[in-house]
């Protein structure tokens, strides 16, 4: 029999996190490296790449040394609890936006491939309802269901690339190092929100039944996340041209849709691709809902996570309503990682790290 004590290994850490990663930042990531470095773009993301690792090392170090501890608790013992307050609420705030501008994102793309004519509020709400029952169940059945998940999303993917690489033109890349440097470097900083979901590390240290190799499994994972991006941007550029492309809404899943797969019986491939995406979403919704949920519950002290689930899900819903242009979607969540998400990313973790190591304030285990 499962044990049920709401811990998670580091491997499952490391599926969680990729998980977490992957979803609508994979979907308009092509077209924002072409629209920032132009068939450069790939040589900015490899940039983007070093930094996500450079954070994903940070806050990774940070945890490490505050086993059990949530986020709030940490964070006041080493910069006082009225400064852990607002923190904490800030990335409650960025989580609850983004997680209504994903919202928003996904269920249009659901209803523009596969219902067409279903009302905004059916789709969105399922998908909530599945996502907040997933959270409330904790974080070791989501660990286990993503396990599986993450093969299902994952293999179908590869095979697709696969067979779009085999049939691209690879010259669409040449001449390199045509763009401005400063452009480029901009670039690479602006598609760091691709690995928006990292800061989801800074709440999982009481979930973790292990930090001695919390850093290295989460370079790791961002690394591997990192490489198949990469590829997918590398493949659009040479798909579409980096002209074209900056003009594709969703480059990914127009290659999906585009590319006939070897041997293929299905007459709606788009729609059956699709369906990978939406357990991609599951996932990160469901994380959206429970984390800003447990760090909702660290610092009001009073209830069960799974009452601040129905809070934040009824925001959540609210926002995504009234954000009902496609634009204005994409210019909040803009907005939300060069604010907040930049923030939780880089700024803060080091903060709270350097100021830890002055401190010594250090309570891992050995």
């Amino acid at each position: 029999m499962f044990s049920l004590n709401d811990k998670i290994s580091l491997r499952q850490f490391q599926v969680l996190l990729i998980l977490y990663i992957f979803g609508t930042g994979v979907i308009i990531l092509p077209r924002k490296a072409a629209l920032f470095a132009g068939r450069d773009g790939w040589i900015a993301f490899i940039l983007t790449i070093v930094l996500a690792v450079f954070a994903v090392f940070i806050i990774a170090s940070l945890v490490r040394r505050f086993p059990e501890k949530s986020f709030y608790e940490y964070a006041g013992k080493i910069i006082t609890k009225p400064i852990a307050f607002v923190f904490t609420l800030g990335l409650i705030i960025k989580t609850v936006v983004g997680l209504a501008c994903e919202l928003r994102l996904f269920t249009e793309i659901v209803k523009h491939i596969l219902l067409h004519n279903t009302p905004y509020s059916v789709v969105a709400v399922s998908l909530l309802s599945v996502s907040a029952y997933a959270a409330a169940k904790g974080i070791e059945t989501k660990a286990r269901a993503g396990q599986i998940i993450i093969w299902i999303i994952f293999i179908p993917l590869i095979f697709v690339f696969i067979a779009v690489g085999t049939d691209v033109d690879y010259t669409e890349l040449l001449p390199i190092l045509q763009t401005e440097p400063v452009r480029i470097a901009w670039g690479a900083y602006y598609m760091l929100f691709a690995f928006s979901g990292i800061e989801f590390i800074l709440l999982m240290s009481p979930y973790l039944n292990r930090h001695k190799y919390i850093s290295q499994r989460a370079v790791s994972a961002v690394l591997l996340i990192g490489l198949f991006m990469l590829a997918g941007i590398i493949i659009a550029i040479s798909r579409f041209g980096a002209a074209n492309l900056a003009n594709q809404a969703w480059p990914i899943l127009e290659m999906m849709d585009t590319t006939p797969m070897p041997g293929s019986f299905i007459e709606r491939q788009e729609a059956v691709m699709m369906s990978f995406w939406i357990l991609s979403a599951f996932a990160m919704i469901s994380a959206g809902l429970f984390f800003s949920a447990i760090a909702a519950k660290s610092i009001f002290k009073a209830g069960e996570h799974k009452h601040y689930l129905i809070i934040v899900a009824a925001i959540a819903f609210i926002l995504s309503f009234l954000i009902n242009d496609m634009d204005l979607v994409y210019k909040i969540m803009d907005m939300n990682f060069l604010y907040l998400g930049t923030a939780y990313m880089l700024v803060i973790p080091v903060i709270l790290l350097l100021t830890a190591i002055i401190r010594r304030l250090n309570y891992a285990r050995s």
